[in-house]
């Protein structure tokens, strides 16, 4: 049988309403093998966000062009759909393997829904048109290594694109192969304002769409500062040229995802960007994806080695992939001169304080924990998942607070750092791939690569607070602050509520709702769960006991808290539940 002669996959996108495209694809009929590509998939996943994303949801009309006219094709599984000229020739009772009936390439067309405008999503409307590739394009695993084609059929010839893929002035963009495609983001729009930069031998670019509320110039002088900090510690770069790609809508948004040669961060509303503490988190966001250049991009756990889109891929890494990242890219903002001391413990402050109130990271390994966030998936507890909001440990948070234990028994130990852990686990990496072999990052490397600098220091660590049942933290903490002169501690929360184990966030002009309730506590024990609300809490100082009345499920409840005075339980506890944590410098 003959093989099919393209040589490449080809796409045309065209915006056909507000948040809608139409995407044209044209495939070879057949695999370099000669066997039938019988179907078209659409990613089940996105990159940078572990959990199963759907992205078929948001897709309709899905046709095939049989020249004459375009079919309805049938959805084969999920997030896949059959070829209906095929189909048609073996209702006909004709082999659809024969040279008569398979034809060199086939096309297909489709709408795709573009609703967010988040760093992971697609997004298209008069102003700005803003495409992740591994969320609205179809691909077939067995095409995987050809080359891919992008046409903006119905951009302007005067508009400007940003993408870390080459492309001409037709709007055109070119891939070597999928994977590098669903991991090319761009943006096209009348005006994008830009800059660039260098650090060592590696060329930087800014592209931001939005209104600009800040000092650009200085914008790109800290991207610099904190991207040769980075280049210096892992002494190398894995690409050649980098793009940062900056979303500034007129509406809330706040979300980064990395890519192997770029990043999109969307951080809205755009005014917000005249406070301070907005842009320097603008600032940490973009400090963290690039870290993520090494630590997942070119260093990845070996689940994702390469990416497979057609189901879910956990790993029990995550708390490296996010968590290590987390630390390091604060730890750079420091180390760049952008964040002085008191700014750092502030920022890694907030996660100790995420960390203590977080009940999951008693309930669930940190291993376990990077493992099911295909179940859980990253909703916030309140909004009605995960199903038990206190079942997980958060793995960017918990995952920051074994980073920095880790790095400071490193440097007590062997005055080496977790830089230099990542820095050889990316080097050895390199020297896989420089082979043409998948150098994916497993646990036994990861933590055998300490372990050669620190013996079984760590050994604790890692059992109380990544593997093993989870223990209290908050002595490793206090111990691991005072190596670096800062002191860390507990007051007791003033809300009498928070400190019986019920979180809550107060509702303009109505009850509190419960956000968070700490299993066991008096508040548990009362009946407290995510969402009820509180009408009314008066505590008497003298007995201690708090009387509340609250609603949930449409039913009224009339309970008591008594107080807690952490006796009996772990450390973090020792000012009753959800207690408030602080961080100062010693001497």
């Amino acid at each position: 049988m003959k093989t099919s002669e393209m040589k490449s996959i080809r796409y045309s996108i065209r915006r056909i309403a507000r948040l809608e495209l139409e995407i044209t694809a044209t495939f070879p009929a057949t695999t370099s093998d000669g066997q039938p590509v019988v179907s078209v998939h659409l990613p089940t996943w996105r990159p940078g966000r572990y959990e199963l994303g759907n992205f078929a949801q948001y897709t309709y009309a899905m046709q095939e062009d049989l020249g004459h006219s375009w079919e309805t094709m049938q959805k084969l599984e999920l997030h896949s759909w059959f070829r209906v000229s095929l189909e048609l020739a073996e209702m006909e009772g004709i082999d659809p393997l024969s040279q008569a009936h398979l034809q060199e390439a086939f096309t297909v067309r489709y709408r795709f829904r573009t609703h967010k405008m988040d760093a992971g999503s697609s997004w298209a409307d008069d102003d700005v048109l803003y495409i992740n590739p591994v969320n609205c394009l179809v691909y077939h695993p067995d095409l995987a290594d050809l080359p891919c084609e992008v046409e903006l059929v119905d951009v302007p010839k005067d508009w400007q694109l940003a993408s870390q893929l080459p492309h001409d002035l037709r709007k055109t963009l070119r891939a070597e192969n999928m994977q590098q495609l669903m991991d090319s983001p761009f943006i096209a729009a009348p005006e994008i304002t830009s800059s660039s930069y260098q650090s060592g031998d590696v060329k930087f670019h800014i592209h931001s769409w939005g209104a600009i509320h800040f000092d650009y110039n200085k914008f790109t002088e800290e991207h610099k500062a904190f991207s040769d900090c980075q280049i210096a510690a892992f002494k190398g770069f894995p690409v050649d040229a980098y793009h940062f790609i900056y979303l500034f809508p007129p509406f809330p948004a706040r979300h980064g995802v990395e890519h192997e040669a770029s990043t999109v961060i969307a951080m809205g509303p755009a005014e917000r960007m005249k406070e301070p503490a907005f842009y320097e988190e603008t600032l940490a966001i973009g400090s963290h994806e690039l870290v993520h250049t090494w630590n997942v991009k070119s260093l990845r756990p070996l689940e994702w080695a390469p990416y497979d889109f057609t189901m879910e891929s956990p790993s029990r890494l995550g708390y490296v992939a996010e968590g290590v990242t987390t630390y390091l890219g604060d730890l750079f903002l420091f180390e760049a001169g952008i964040i002085d001391l008191d700014g750092w413990m502030k920022r890694f402050g907030a996660y100790v304080q995420k960390h203590i109130w977080n009940p999951g990271r008693l309930q669930t390994s940190l291993a376990d924990s990077s493992f099911d966030t295909w179940l859980d998936g990253y909703a916030k507890p309140g909004a009605g998942l995960p199903p038990v909001p206190h079942r997980v440990a958060n793995i960017y948070v918990e995952g920051a607070i074994l980073a920095f234990l880790c790095d400071v028994n490193l440097n007590k130990s062997s005055g080496s750092s977790l830089v230099d852990i990542m820095r050889e686990l990316w080097q050895f990496a390199q020297a896989i791939e420089a082979e043409g072999r998948h150098a994916g990052l497993t646990e036994e490397a990861y933590w055998g690569c300490i372990e050669a600098r620190v013996g079984d220091d760590l050994l604790d660590i890692q059992a109380d607070l990544c593997d093993d049942l989870p223990m209290d933290s908050w002595e490793y903490l206090v111990e691991a602050f005072e190596l670096q002169n800062i002191k860390a501690s507990l007051t007791r929360n003033d809300n009498p509520v928070h400190a019986a184990g019920a979180l809550t966030r107060s509702r303009e002009g109505g009850p509190a709702e419960v956000v968070s309730v700490w299993p066991d506590s008096p508040a548990w024990n009362a009946g407290l769960v995510t969402g009820a609300l509180i009408s009314d809490a008066s505590h008497d100082q003298d007995s201690g006991i708090t009387r509340l009345q609250f609603s949930h499920a449409g039913r009224a409840f009339e309970e008591k808290l008594h107080y807690v005075d952490g006796s009996g339980l772990p450390a973090s506890f020792a000012e009753g539940y959800f207690p408030r944590t602080k961080l100062e410098k010693l001497g």
